[in-house]
């Protein structure tokens, strides 16, 4: 039987969207923890966290303190340890409420996936866990087997979310105007903007103001 065309599609960023938490610092500690990384990047990734909070390190520079925790390993190595984490350190994180709106959306008929800034390694178990669809990210690189800390390609800003969004639309055969898209963070305005269902999730105070302004949903994690 040929499968039915999608009715629309439903996009969810990853860190305190679906999940009520950012999974970036939660895997960084457990994988120095476990002794697959160095103590220098570890450290980096800890203080651009931190200095992300107060306001002095960029978004994107955190994100590649973060994944420079990764080097030396081979995606063999940063899967399985992925897969073995999940149920303990990211599983229990997930937003209830989040979830249940995915399930609304399979349930009518929707494609439903992650569009996300992380690296596609860190949302692959929750993809098979809630039954998703696809998941896009930042694509890290790899030469001669191991991770050298380096994205592969333009990291998954706002402007690369919409274009990817975009692309994904077009090749169900549908426009963003039939989409939605999830997300906590103003970063991510560029493809809330060109959905015709945005919703803010929990968001953080820019983007609850913009919501609040021009009326959109806002869903939090406990209702």
């Amino acid at each position: 039987m040929a499968q039915q065309p999608a009715t629309g599609i439903a996009f969810f960023d990853f860190d305190k969207t679906i999940l009520t938490i950012d999974s970036g610092p939660i895997y960084g500690v457990q994988i120095y923890r476990d002794g697959l990384t160095r103590t220098f990047p570890s450290f980096k990734a800890a203080f651009g966290g931190l200095g992300y909070k107060l306001g002095l390190v960029r978004r994107r520079k955190v994100a590649r303190w973060g994944v420079g925790e990764y080097i030396g390993l081979t995606r063999e190595e940063i899967g399985n340890w992925m897969a073995d984490s999940y149920p303990r350190l990211i599983q229990p994180y997930l937003s209830s409420v989040v979830v249940a709106r995915i399930r609304r959306h399979q349930a009518d008929g929707f494609k439903v996936g992650i569009i996300t800034a992380s690296p596609p390694f860190f949302v692959a178990e929750a993809v098979r866990d809630l039954g998703l669809d696809f998941a896009h990210g930042s694509d890290l690189q790899f030469e001669n087997g191991v991770c050298t800390g380096a994205y592969a390609g333009k990291y998954m800003g706002g402007p690369t979310k919409r274009a990817t969004a975009q692309r994904v639309a077009q090749e169900a055969g549908l426009a963003l105007e039939q989409c939605w898209f999830y997300s906590d963070h103003i970063a991510d305005l560029p493809l809330l903007e060109a959905v015709a269902h945005p919703v803010a999730v929990g968001p953080e105070s820019k983007l609850r103001a913009v919501a609040e302004e021009r009326k959109w949903e806002i869903l939090e994690h406990a209702e």
